[in-house]
């Protein structure tokens, strides 16, 4: 029999969500962190406070984004008579919709563009954040004219980055009203 290779932590119990309490989805908020930020606990508002006190947080409200499944990396595999490729790593994408068309934001998405941020999003209808503290690269696009009057211009922004396998965004309960308007 083969010897599997399970790393250097014990399996965790899979656990059900009791009486039906899915997560739905909905961000209405993201954060942009500059990497040298000091947060430590992400749900605790005063370490938020002096975050942006020392401007090292940069909201975009009101906007819509998703973050869609992971896309997985793999690489060869150094071990011979097994499966040819292993698990590397997942590549992430968060996609930003914002409407707030206007020159400023044309600045704002201009200058994130050129920087990379820890990321943070507000699923909205589950009181969580999702926290990544891995630098992520922006692509914002500028805003697209819509195409009838009945449609709104946008800015679609991605923000990418790649994690190890065992590396997911981190949920914390979201800090007070911070992520409101």
């Amino acid at each position: 029999m083969a010897a599997c290779n399970y790393g250097c932590e014990e399996m965790p119990e899979h656990l059900l969500n009791q009486c039906n309490k899915w997560l739905y989805g909905g961000s209405d908020s993201v954060a942009f962190l500059e990497c040298d930020h000091s947060i430590i606990d992400f749900s605790d508002v005063t370490e938020w406070d002096t975050a942006i006190t020392a401007n090292k947080v940069h909201f975009a409200k009101q906007v819509k984004a998703d973050y869609p499944d992971a896309s997985p990396v793999e690489g060869e595999n150094p071990v011979g008579g097994d499966t040819e490729n292993v698990l590397d790593g997942l590549d992430h994408i968060l996609n930003i919709f914002d409407f707030n068309v206007q020159n400023a934001n044309d600045t704002f998405y201009e200058t994130a563009n050129t920087r990379k941020f820890h990321i943070v999003w507000r699923e909205k209808s589950n009181g969580k954040i999702r926290v990544v503290e891995i630098p992520s690269n922006v692509v914002g696009l500028p805003a697209n004219l819509a195409q009838q009057k009945s449609e709104k211009s946008r800015y679609n922004v991605q923000v990418k980055w790649r994690s190890n396998p065992d590396v997911f965004p981190t949920y914390y309960d979201t800090p007070g009203t911070l992520f409101d308007v």
